[in-house]
């Protein structure tokens, strides 16, 4: 299945919107930086930013917050990267992709993941299945 191209509108799921918004606010650099947020079944929010680490992806920080909190139910990941204008959404990257799709299979649950610009004009829903070759 390809993934979903979706726009903020009437309709957007709130939990999404907000999880978005949340990861946007996390961007300091607009030139090259991304936030991520992930939620649990039980309503826990994990959040982190590429400012946050000297080196890597904010996706598996927030998997790995979340697994040292106890909480394995994860449901929704929001992912907003800030690059040059006009370069569109970016996906996690495959490294990112493999961390995802484990911790999905590890629950027997797929993950959604959002992932927008930092405008939250561009917005794509893939599941972390989706995000791995067959």
């Amino acid at each position: 299945m390809a993934p979903i191209e979706l726009r903020l509108a009437p309709g957007f799921p709130g939990y999404a919107r907000h999880l978005l918004e949340k990861a946007a606010r996390l961007i300091a650099d607009p030139h090259e930086n991304a936030g991520a947020v992930l939620l649990d079944g039980t309503g826990a929010e994990f959040a982190a930013s590429t400012a946050d680490l000297a080196d890597g992806c904010a996706e598996p920080v927030v998997v790995d917050m979340a697994r040292r909190a106890g909480l394995l139910d994860l449901r929704v990941l929001a992912l907003v990267t800030a690059g040059a204008p006009n370069t569109g959404v970016t996906l996690p990257c495959g490294g990112c992709r493999q961390i995802l799709w484990e911790a999905a299979f590890a629950n027997d649950r797929d993950i959604e993941i959002y992932c927008a610009d930092a405008s939250l004009s561009e917005i794509v829903l893939v599941t972390a299945t989706e995000l791995l070759p067959r």
